[in-house]
Formats: C-alpha cells, sequence, structure tokens
C-alpha cells in the first residue's frame, strides 16, 4: 500500500491542504522495517505552519521513501506498506 499524505485522512480534515501543497516531513515515529498496525502514529508532518501526525492505514511493515527533513507535495508516494 501507497502511503500519499492527501490520501490520509489527517490531511484530509484540513480544507486548505491541496495535491500541490508543500508538506515537510518533520519526523518518522517509526524507523524502516519496523512492523506497523493500522491506527499507529508513523510520521508528523507539517504544513502551513500545522503539525499533524499520520497514523498507518494498514497492518504491515513499512519502507520509508522520503528522509526527514524533506518537502513534499501531497501526492508524493512518502512510505510503502506491504
Amino acid at each position: 500500500m501507497k502511503i500519499k499524505l492527501n490520501e490520509m485522512p489527517e490531511v484530509l480534515e484540513n480544507e486548505d491542504v491541496e495535491a500541490e501543497a508543500d508538506i515537510e516531513i518533520f519526523a518518522w515515529l517509526v524507523a524502516d522495517g519496523d512492523a506497523v498496525k493500522q491506527g499507529d502514529e508513523i510520521l508528523e508532518a507539517m504544513f502551513d505552519k500545522t503539525s499533524v501526525k499520520i497514523t498507518a492505514p494498514a497492518d504491515g511493515t513499512i519502507k520509508i521513501l522520503v528522509e526527514e527533513g524533506e518537502i513534499v507535495s501531497g501526492d508524493d508516494v512518502v512510505a510503502e506498506i506491504a
């Protein structure tokens, strides 16, 4: 499962976020290769001076594709869960 920030409920709740929005990967709360369960907090992201904690959409093993401090758009795939 690919994780795109603009598809996550925590981001969708903010009506100001668009697919092209600049989102900073502030902190990963898990390490690459960790097992996660649906609902676990996995990432803290910042956009429009707002910090949002992103939760895992499914159970599995996370593969982090984007490092902390990088700026991405909402359409970018930042991680995968297999």
